[in-house]
């Protein structure tokens, strides 16, 4: 009990500093305020913010909004505000995920035992955090593993291998962003595009999601670019996207893993098979 308070008062002591040097630098409070905050009101701001780092996070984040408040109250109700939301999102990032992970074509696509495999809300848990807290970005690495016909025995064993995966579709939209924002070398997607708003991550989400490219996103806009097209919407650019996937050579990861699918044993394509299949190689 005596180590939980002092890493509390810890906690708290590093919250009321970074207000302190926060009001220095012109955000969030008026330092006479961030440097007369009594031990109560730091108290009340720590538990608004969940306690532990929380009260923290949201105030960085707030100051990082450019919000600046007159009193200790008025910034004490908005990073609870902000910590309600930040439940709400994660209950609706878990009920997301599990809606998925429920779904039996789902857990027969990742699963070796199909749906047999039991998946609690526990499990639910460890895999939106491996998604960095995000439903959809948690589904989007498990399609992408489910495209790659990779599949697991059990959760626990899932979950690192969609860390591993969010991790590697985030560096490959950085990479697109950065493609499609090089005005020196890339010309699909004119300015006209995204008009007064920056071309960011959030198009790449959309990018990535709705043109099914997953990982191999980035071959098909390379292939574009040598192509010499150009688009004026998001919208197009999708499109285009989607088809040019559809013409791309198969490669030979792909094919090794189309090959072990139909040697699954729960695979049913040959099951009226009268004769054993053999897969040779260049078939």
């Amino acid at each position: 009990m005596a180590e939980v308070h002092r890493r509390q008062q810890a906690e708290k002591d590093a919250l009321h500093q970074y207000l302190k040097d926060a009001s220095q630098r012109g955000q969030l409070l008026p330092v006479p305020v961030a440097f007369g905050a009594t031990p109560k009101q730091i108290t009340e701001l720590y538990e608004a913010g969940g306690r532990g780092a929380g009260a923290l996070h949201h105030c960085q984040a707030l100051a990082a909004q450019g919000r600046m408040f007159s009193d200790m109250p008025s910034l004490i109700a908005a990073v609870r505000d902000l910590y309600a939301s930040a439940i709400a999102a994660r209950k609706a990032a878990d009920a997301e995920v599990a809606r998925w992970m429920n779904d039996p074509h789902n857990k027969s696509n990742i699963f070796h035992l199909g749906t047999s495999v039991p998946v609690n809300s526990h499990d639910i848990g460890h895999l939106v955090d491996a998604g960095n807290d995000r439903g959809d970005h948690t589904i989007d690495a498990l399609n992408e593993l489910v495209r790659q016909n990779k599949k697991y025995d059990t959760c626990p064993i899932l979950v690192p291998a969609v860390k591993q995966m969010h991790d590697s579709l985030q560096s490959a939209k950085q990479d697109a962003l950065k493609f499609l924002k090089d005005a020196n070398d890339c010309q699909l997607l004119l300015p006209a595009a995204y008009g007064s708003c920056p071309l960011g991550m959030v198009e790449m989400d959309r990018l990535f999601r709705e043109s099914g490219g997953g990982m191999r996103t980035n071959d098909a806009l390379r292939s574009l670019q040598r192509l010499g097209q150009q688009h004026s919407t998001l919208e197009s650019l999708i499109a285009a996207v989607k088809e040019e996937l559809t013409q791309l050579p198969v490669s030979s990861e792909d094919t090794q893993r189309f090959v072990a699918a139909l040697q699954e044993p729960f695979c049913q394509v040959f099951s009226d098979a009268t004769q054993p299949i053999e897969f040779l190689e260049g078939d």
